[in-house]
């Protein structure tokens, strides 16, 4: 990248930046806290189960000795008040949590939660008077440099699900140690917005997440992730 064009990526992402008025996709540091304290004792599958009222909903393997495991949590569940008071949302949650394969306890801040809806929201400026959404003044070129800075800096299976909220839906192995991990995004999914505002999709459509990862739980390499429609 030449110095002309990196100046203007990094205005791109300065004004995108400073526009935004939602949170970024990492939790915010306070909610985050929240999240640990709520499962502080919490610290093996078993245990966080019964803390959350319900067994999880699957698990992936992220590296040659860890799992990464989801939990989808509504309001019949013990656990979802605590969980969510602690992100502050009324939605469905979605509890991701990392956890050694041998059984013994988790590392603290393992485990995050998201609302399960998309956050496409947060691609929707207000007027400077905060009340209605004006679609006229949509900064679309902006929020795709920035959602796509997003997803680039999610190096590791763990990191691009806790940016998409959720687990991929399968991971096939290929040659080389690597898999090609796919992640089925929609209006339950917390970063359906990034992902559909990264390809420049309208919010409406499904959108098709894949990437292409060590299966060791390393970092990928660059521009192994790509982006399509579903119908």
């Amino acid at each position: 990248m030449n110095g002309a064009v990196g100046l203007a990526m990094g205005i791109l992402l300065a004004v995108a930046a400073s526009t935004l008025s939602a949170e970024p996709h990492q939790p915010a540091p306070e909610k985050q806290i929240n999240v640990n304290h709520v499962l502080a004792k919490a610290r093996t599958l078993e245990a966080i189960s019964i803390r959350v009222g319900i067994g999880p909903d699957g698990c992936i393997r992220s590296s040659n000795s860890m799992f990464l495991c989801e939990w989808g949590l509504t309001k019949r569940q013990a656990g979802w008040r605590a969980l969510a008071d602690a992100i502050a949302t009324a939605e469905r949650i979605a509890l991701l949590c990392e956890l050694p394969s041998d059984g013994s306890w988790r590392a603290n801040g393992s485990c995050s939660a998201r609302p399960k809806h998309s956050n496409r929201a947060m691609f929707r400026p207000k007027t400077d008077s905060g009340k209605k959404r004006v679609k006229s003044r949509y900064p679309r070129k902006e929020y795709e440099v920035l959602a796509q800075s997003w997803l680039d800096e999610a190096r590791t299976l763990v990191e691009l699900s806790r940016l998409i909220g959720a687990i991929p839906g399968a991971c096939m192995p290929i040659p080389a140690a690597a898999q090609i991990c796919t992640w089925h995004t929609n209006n339950k999914t917390y970063g359906h917005g990034t992902v559909a505002m990264s390809m420049d999709a309208k919010f409406g459509n499904k959108v098709l997440f894949a990437c292409t990862l060590p299966t060791d739980g390393s970092s990928r390499a660059p521009n192994s992730c790509h982006s399509s429609p579903e119908s």
